[in-house]
């Protein structure tokens, strides 16, 4: 079978590409959204004639055939990490797209070509981010984690909470501004959000917002964060936990995506988790970019992170990986 994927502007630019390279008997094996258009990755059957190489030395010994890469271990990942079977079946096939030595480096190059991959933006400060997701997802620490990080990087950080049902939450987020010497607003309403947003942009170079826990399956609960969420020059972060059950944070996911999408994920509880598979379905099915992930609740350095072989080890035994080193 030949893989191979194409970027286009739009899908009927994407097909007109995979007729002319493919051919009509091409079959569409997954899209996925981009910046600036889609990418689309197509597969056909190749016929044997198709696949032997042509013989230009008649009776001389033919050159060896690359070994086949055994795929059990990444397959064996999939499994194990709970990860849906068609989302499995696209990463599988991205893995045998080229000829690479190890699983890990297959595996590695299937997730840069499924997911996305980026670092938060820090260009024209100061910058504002707000944290998103359901109860208990480790919004109020990611908050402070960014904070923490941001100022040993030398800026100044700030923090904003917006979640009034937590008391003991706003006092913790308080007293952490104090330590590291961030500005700390409180906000109830999207007016008054705005209004502490420009306060700290006086004298901040990072902005973190922290927001209430929701229900992702109560439209009326998702609709308390509208108002926070379509404020203007926000930039969305989705924190997911690892280790929940793949169909749940299936629908999380496409409930945020839906009321108030994100552009970041950011994973959270990896440390008390050994299954990655919601993680990887959310960003996956809500087209949200990988930057970091939080590795402990460790307030200093505690993020690390997050691309397509630090992801690929992550999944891949322990052992495995060292061998492959």
């Amino acid at each position: 079978m030949r893989i191979k994927t194409f970027s286009a502007p739009d899908m009927t630019e994407a097909m007109a590409r995979i007729r002319a390279d493919l051919g009509d008997n091409a079959i569409i094996v997954s899209s996925q959204k981009i910046n600036g258009g889609i990418r689309v990755t197509a597969a056909i059957e190749e016929t044997e004639a198709e696949n032997e190489p042509p013989n230009n030395n008649q009776g001389k010994d033919s050159l060896p055939k690359a070994p086949v890469l055994d795929l059990a271990p990444i397959k064996e990942a999939l499994t194990y990490h709970k990860v849906p079977d068609v989302l499995a079946q696209r990463i599988i096939l991205m893995a045998t797209e080229e000829v690479h030595q190890t699983a890990l480096k297959a595996l590695e190059y299937a997730l840069a070509k499924s997911f996305l991959f980026s670092r938060l933006p820090d260009n024209k400060l100061p910058k504002v981010f707000m944290l998103l997701g359901s109860y208990g997802t480790g919004k109020t620490m990611a908050a402070a984690k960014m904070a923490a990080k941001a100022k040993m990087a030398g800026f100044t950080p700030g923090l904003i909470t917006t979640d009034f049902a937590k008391p003991a939450a706003i006092d913790e987020l308080s007293g952490i501004a104090k330590i590291l010497g961030a500005g700390f607003r409180k906000a109830k309403d999207a007016l008054t959000l705005a209004d502490k947003i420009a306060e700290l942009k006086e004298s901040c170079d990072f902005i973190y917002i922290d927001t209430p826990g929701v229900n992702p399956l109560s439209k009326d609960s998702l609709a308390t964060l509208t108002g926070f969420a379509g404020l203007p020059e926000i930039t969305k972060i989705l924190t997911v936990p690892a280790g929940i059950d793949v169909n749940d944070a299936a629908e999380m996911a496409n409930a945020f995506a839906t009321y108030t999408p994100a552009e970041y994920i950011l994973p959270t509880k990896v440390d008390a988790a050994r299954r990655l598979g919601s993680i990887l379905v959310s960003a996956d099915i809500a087209d949200l970019k990988f930057f970091e992930l939080s590795l402990s609740a460790s307030l200093v350095r505690s993020l690390g992170p997050l691309n397509a072989l630090s992801l690929a080890r992550l999944m891949l035994p322990e052992e495995y990986n060292a061998r492959e080193e």
